[in-house]
């Protein structure tokens, strides 16, 4: 199951502050403990909202009187549009992790996944059990895109944000995917770390979500990706 990490923070840190000194809890919430970067060979699936930035100023708050701002200060009051984010990125972080994939970070409106598989010519050395395992991870990567956009398409038909002109608050999504060598480990400040990807696969899966603008496309996947499985390539054309 996903989680908001900003979720199960504060929840687990007071329990676990009952056995431990708050220095523990401080390291725990610093991120000190974690292990040296790896190098992975695998596929990156990134997702990013179309027009987020002009949806965020269509759909922010703006609170009148000191009452309405007190109350969203102690939290009474829900934000409806990071309500509505946290419901998306739920479901998208479920639909990857039901396909055997591993949410490594989510930034604004963006979510980059990873699936680690075999290299092809270790895939090749060991037999038909190893090339058998790349095309079952394929195969993963690209149902969980397809239940990405399905469930998009059902969070877009049931949220119940609008503004006071009635306009309906919708999440388009886009996707990229790409294979290759890349490393993941943390990074950041002494009290802030985040989980980055670094490589050429991130940076492809970056663009090709990008060229989903340019081609009115929903899911798009490098040829290197595609190629060992003619039958798993996906193209979506976004709903109009």
């Amino acid at each position: 199951m996903f989680i908001d990490r900003d979720l199960w923070i504060p929840a687990v840190l007071p329990v676990v502050g009952q056995f431990v000194t708050i220095g523990v809890c401080l390291v725990l919430r610093a991120g000190f403990v974690h292990g040296p970067p790896r190098l992975v060979y695998g596929v990156c699936l990134l997702t990013d909202i179309g027009h987020f930035t002009e949806t965020t100023e269509k759909f922010r708050l703006n609170p009148d009187g000191l009452l309405q701002r007190f109350l969203l200060r102690v939290g009474a009051k829900k934000l409806p549009l990071m309500s509505a984010l946290r419901t998306y990125f739920r479901l998208l972080g479920t639909a990857v992790e039901r396909q055997g994939g591993t949410v490594l970070n989510q930034v604004g409106d963006s979510m980059i996944c990873i699936w680690q598989i075999r290299r092809p010519h270790d895939a090749a050395s060991s037999g038909g059990r190893g090339e058998q395992r790349s095309e079952a991870v394929r195969t993963q990567v690209c149902r969980a895109a397809l239940a990405i956009a399905q469930h998009v398409t059902a969070f877009n038909d049931a949220v119940s944000v609008r503004t006071s002109s009635g306009e309906s608050l919708e999440f388009p999504t886009r996707i990229g995917i790409d294979l290759g060598q890349f490393e993941t480990g943390y990074f950041g400040g002494t009290f802030s770390t985040e989980h980055l990807v670094v490589g050429n696969p991130a940076n492809t899966a970056s663009r090709l979500e990008q060229l989903n603008k340019v081609l009115g496309t929903q899911i798009l996947a490098c040829l290197l990706y595609t190629s060992p499985s003619p039958r798993d390539r996906t193209r979506s054309r976004m709903p109009s």
